[in-house]
């Protein structure tokens, strides 16, 4: 079987799509079964560079999405046929084009569908893709794989399809995420990230349907409890985002909250690692992989009882409303004032990531694979 995945994303910061691609990849490679795996990219193999072992084809004038779609798929059609690919996989959610003479099965994965269920913090690219392209894309593809059961029910719901037709396969965990000694923490944290002190952690981008706001304003009420308190804020910005600047300025903050920018994968394990807790209230996530993250770390956690997370985070986590924020302030109060129940959610947290790896999720979508082949 030979399988090519579309690769995008991996030229810049690796944040949701871009890191589950990422890390598919990689457990992929490590399958006895898909050993006759092909790159398939328009903007570069990021971190998988010198791991594609010669098996990787440029879609030349293919790096960014708008392009992708459009010159991409002529692209992706002359090299799927000039390779013999057998499958070709879409990570990114925009399917490819079911093209006369294109013997491959096509397999997509969409993360989620927050378009429909919260159009109003969507771009115009997301609302092409999501509400134009993806419902006229989706009878052209032989299977969609998604990440957990509350995405396969947005799609059911806003997409109007039937659920046999749907792979739920959840994200997992890199073993890089997992307890670290404090010397190494202390290498990354305090002396190269220069965080003195207790902090409360947040990883992601920062935009509006992350509810960084509504962290930040939490935070505001709470620090003034925890001497020298601390909020680190990782992740890429984007040029919408400036009330994150006005609400540190506003409220004063300035000299209480690091805003790191997106930082490279070999020191998001120490951050997660010398974190009093980690903060990830989003108003809605298709997965939350960050909570897994955190939880492999053995960081207690504070996220969203809406979405999937509550599916992700089962009972390792501390469950708030993502827009009340005295709750999500005083959930954070609960676990840096009473360290039992740190530790405990610490444990919780350790087992639920254990159940989660890019092996098992490697292995159900390589039986996807082989089924809509199979079917061809």
């Amino acid at each position: 079987m030979r399988v090519g995945i579309i690769i995008y994303g991996l030229d810049r910061p690796t944040v949701g799509i871009s890191r589950y691609t990422l890390e598919l990849v990689r457990a992929l490679r490590k399958c006895e079964l898909c050993q006759d795996l092909w790159l398939l990219h328009g903007g570069g193999l990021g971190p998988l560079r010198d791991a594609a072992g010669g098996r990787e084809v440029s879609l030349p004038g293919a790096g960014r999405l708008p392009l992708l779609m459009t010159w991409g798929q002529i692209a992706l059609w002359k090299r799927a046929k000039e390779l013999k690919i057998d499958v070709i996989h879409d990570p990114t959610g925009t399917s490819p084009l079911a093209l006369a003479g294109l013997r491959a099965a096509t397999v997509t994965t969409i993360h989620d569908v927050f378009p429909w269920s919260m159009p109003g913090y969507s771009s115009f690219l997301d609302m092409l893709i999501y509400r134009q392209w993806l419902p006229r894309r989706w009878a052209g593809t032989d299977a969609v794989i998604t990440v957990s059961d509350q995405s396969r029910r947005d799609m059911e719901k806003f997409l109007l399809r039937e659920t046999g037709v749907i792979n739920v396969i959840p994200n997992g965990t890199s073993p890089k995420f997992r307890p670290l000694e404090q010397e190494s923490v202390a290498a990354i944290v305090r002396d190269k990230l220069r965080i003195a002190g207790p902090y409360v952690l947040y990883v992601g981008a920062l935009t509006q349907r992350k509810n960084v706001i509504r962290i930040i304003r939490a935070f505001d009420i709470v620090r003034h409890k925890v001497a020298g308190l601390k909020l680190v804020l990782a992740g890429p910005r984007s040029w919408k985002e400036s009330p994150v600047e006005s609400a540190i300025a506003e409220l004063g903050l300035a000299d209480h909250i690091h805003l790191t920018g997106p930082l490279p994968d070999e020191e998001l394990p120490a951050l997660y690692n010398g974190a009093a807790l980690f903060a990830f209230p989003s108003l809605y996530e298709g997965f939350g992989l960050p909570v897994l993250e955190a939880m492999a770390c053995g960081t207690p956690v504070v996220t969203s009882n809406t979405s999937s997370l509550p599916e992700v985070a089962g009972d390792a986590a501390l469950l708030v409303d993502p827009y009340d924020i005295d709750q999500i302030a005083d959930a954070m109060w609960r676990i840096l004032s009473q360290p039992e129940l740190a530790a405990a959610l610490r444990q919780k947290g350790l087992a639920r990531a254990a159940r989660f790896t890019w092996e098992r999720t490697a292995r159900e979508t390589l039986a996807v694979y082989e089924r809509v082949l199979a079917n061809k």
